[in-house]
């Protein structure tokens, strides 16, 4: 995993898209000595996007199950802590 810094970043970004855009490679992006962002390629994004969803089924059907009845959305983010 390769690492820019901001101003790197922006003195090279079109480069910086065609690294991630191939696939091979994530860049963290570093502001003020810490990390800040991240370049993914979009297949990474849409796993990430996935496995969210997956873990809120989850926790969605273990607060159904210990509930009598149904929930609102919000009762269920308040029950779940989100």
């Amino acid at each position: 995993m390769g690492q820019l810094a901001v101003s790197q970043l922006r003195r090279g970004l079109a480069r910086a898209l065609r690294r991630v855009a191939g696939g091979d490679e994530r860049i963290v992006v570093r502001g003020r000595g810490q990390d800040v962002a991240a370049l993914v390629p979009i297949a990474d994004l849409q796993l990430l996007e996935e496995m969210e969803d997956l873990g809120l089924y989850v926790l969605a059907e273990e607060a159904r199950a210990r509930s009598e009845g149904t929930l609102s959305l919000c009762q269920l983010r308040e029950r779940l802590g989100l």
